[in-house]
């Protein structure tokens, strides 16, 4: 998922109570540039550098994914940049 307008490592940070999240392959999350994989795909900067990686497991719950759905779209709303 990409959030315009905010650092997806913002916007992590401001959710990570709520869920568990990262920006990128574990090889690529401590890094500040943008995925290769996304810069592959012709993703522009503003919405690679707003993307987020969430995944699901067997035991993931219908709640739980609503859950992270609306704490991720809150907190993208309460920090993003106007424009």
């Amino acid at each position: 998922m990409s959030f315009p307008g905010v650092s997806g490592r913002e916007l992590l940070h401001a959710v990570e109570n709520d869920v568990a999240a990262s920006v990128g392959s574990a090889c690529h999350s401590d890094t500040g540039t943008v995925s290769g994989v996304l810069a592959a795909m012709g993703i522009g900067i503003e919405r690679a550098l707003g993307a987020v990686r969430l995944s699901v497991g067997t035991f993931t719950t219908e709640e739980e994914v609503h859950h992270a759905a609306h704490a991720l779209i809150k907190c993208w709303r309460e920090l993003r940049r106007p424009g």
